[in-house]
């Protein structure tokens, strides 16, 4: 940046080139020319010579008021950059799908806060499309998907892989058991979500393949009443891991293993804009999240929970 003002600023207060020149280690001659530069830009004189060396003329007088203010918001901005730079703070935009926010990704924002107090975050939970749309617009810095399509725009920075489990409550009578067929849960119902979600997708594309027609007596926009659903022993769900995991630690539902390859290797997609830089607090929030994440990941094809 210019060091114009700030030479300026210390030739007045020293009352000499000289005396400036001392103070900054600056040439003399190098003080003078910036000085000079700035008089012909402003088209006034800023300095003039008295028995006690150089004074401020009425401009100087003027200009310096001027000069004081930027060195001061020059100041304030290297103090702002170097709060960002050591994470005092700065704000993380975040649209997730819901089974993460309900998951994880609340305890991993607690945990990055409590390192960094001064970061704020804004978490908007949605379905794989409406996530992946907010990234391509800018609407979120970091995007978490479930199965997303490729989308121009939108780069993929992590995979952590999180199969999806049939989700029974621990009264059902199928909580006994610890795997189930896709041509067994056709003949039960179901509670799903809608075909915003990546889930949704997952399953009724392979079901079109193999034309198999599920009984869906429950479709929701909400991981939240799908849980639920699962827990009341009323039937059905089919969650990922990462959505069930605290459900089935503590003892409320049972995850059985489905049958189905394509199903078992299904991942979450963690996204970011490919052409945009990353905020500074967002891009040391998303090297946080990928290693916690992948630390919730299940061995082999996601080990059975």
């Amino acid at each position: 940046m210019d060091a114009g003002p700030r030479y300026f600023i210390e030739v007045a207060k020293q009352g000499s080139f000289r005396a400036a020149s001392d103070r900054l280690n600056v040439a003399a001659s190098a003080i003078s020319r910036q000085v000079k530069l700035l008089e012909e830009e402003f088209g006034a004189e800023f300095f003039q010579r008295s028995v006690k060396g150089i004074e401020l003329t009425a401009a100087g007088e003027a200009f310096l008021s001027y000069a004081k203010g930027v060195e001061a918001e020059r100041n304030r901005l290297r103090q702002n950059l170097d709060d960002l730079n050591n994470l005092k703070r700065g704000h993380v935009r975040i649209s997730s799908i819901d089974g993460v926010v309900a998951g994880p990704l609340s305890d991993i924002i607690a945990n990055f806060r409590g390192k960094h107090p001064g970061v704020t975050f804004d978490l908007r939970a949605m379905g794989t499309d409406a996530v992946i749309e907010d990234i391509r617009i800018g609407n979120a810095d970091i995007g978490i998907a479930f199965h997303s399509p490729a989308r121009e725009g939108v780069h993929v920075a992590h995979r952590v892989q999180d199969p999806l489990y049939a989700i029974v409550g621990i009264s059902h009578h199928l909580a006994a058991r610890d795997e189930i067929t896709m041509a067994e849960l056709a003949e039960l119902p179901l509670a799903l979500p809608d075909s915003t979600f990546g889930i949704r997708k997952l399953v009724d594309g392979w079901c079109v393949t193999q034309k198999l027609h599920l009984n869906v007596v429950l479709e929701t926009n909400s991981i939240e009443a799908l849980r639920g659903y699962a827990r009341s022993g009323a039937g059905v769900t089919l969650l990922p891991f990462l959505s069930s995991r605290r459900d089935v630690e503590t003892g409320m539902v049972k995850a059985l293993r489905l049958d189905v390859k394509e199903l078992r290797s299904s991942s979450v997609e963690v996204c970011v804009h490919a052409d945009r830089l990353l905020p500074i607090a967002a891009e040391a929030f998303l090297k946080n999240l990928a290693s916690l994440l992948v630390g919730e990941s299940l061995d082999g094809e996601g080990a059975p929970i």
